[in-house]
């Protein structure tokens, strides 16, 4: 726990339980991307996930391809109005225990200015936690083409996804019941995206299926 005001700092402390892919058994693999988005204050986040909710196979999937498509992943790149302050690995450049599970401590700094993670406009507000099977870090990568993506953004009294206040410690946890939580695996699973291709197939097949009627 950090005190006073002079630390111009938060930690977060985070812990998520196995992410999956969209056939909700099988978990990531190595070097899947995470990344965590804070919002704006709407309720709203990237890809159609609302606070104290996450992404499944019921969502919207066309509007997951809308906000992550051709993105590049980097810290402070907004998606809409959201904004991305940090981003990782599974087993790659972050800190974890247990494969495919994603734990760790930050300290974030807190200040006016736009080099600094967060302002005193996000306190309060929430952040999810997004990942991209097959996809890999190498410094900012650009996301040509989502072909999964998965998200979680649940505030409970225990297990809190918010910004706390300058100097102040928020500690989250996430896990599925593989690891013993209370957290249904399918809250971890991937909503699975069309690729443009095949957003192309369709349209060409129901172009031709068009065309056939009419002659």
């Amino acid at each position: 726990m950090f005190c006073g005001h002079s630390s111009a700092s938060i930690a977060l402390n985070y812990t998520f339980g196995v992410a999956y892919a969209s056939d909700g058994a099988t978990s990531i693999p190595d070097d899947t991307l995470w990344v965590m988005i804070v919002d704006d204050g709407d309720g709203l986040l990237p890809g159609g996930l609302q606070v104290n909710t996450s992404l499944n196979s019921n969502e919207d999937e066309s509007a997951i391809a809308n906000d992550f498509n051709n993105l590049t992943i980097a810290k402070g790149n907004l998606i809409g109005n959201d904004r991305i302050f940090d981003f990782g690995g599974f087993n790659g450049t972050a800190i974890f225990g247990t494969a495919g599970v994603a734990t760790g401590g930050t300290n974030y700094s807190f200040g006016p200015n736009s080099s600094d993670d967060f302002s005193t406009a996000d306190v309060g507000n929430s952040f999810g936690f997004y990942w991209f099977p097959g996809e890999s870090i190498n410094g900012s990568l650009q996301l040509g083409t989502v072909v999964e993506v998965g998200g979680i953004s649940d505030m409970t009294q225990t297990e809190r996804m918010i910004i706390p206040s300058d100097g102040a410690t928020e500690s989250t946890s996430a896990t599925t019941s593989v690891l013993g939580g209370t957290y249904s695996d399918l809250r971890f699973t991937a909503v699975a995206v069309p690729e443009p291709s095949a957003f192309a197939l369709v349209l060409l097949g129901a172009a031709a299926l068009l065309l056939r009627r009419r002659v």
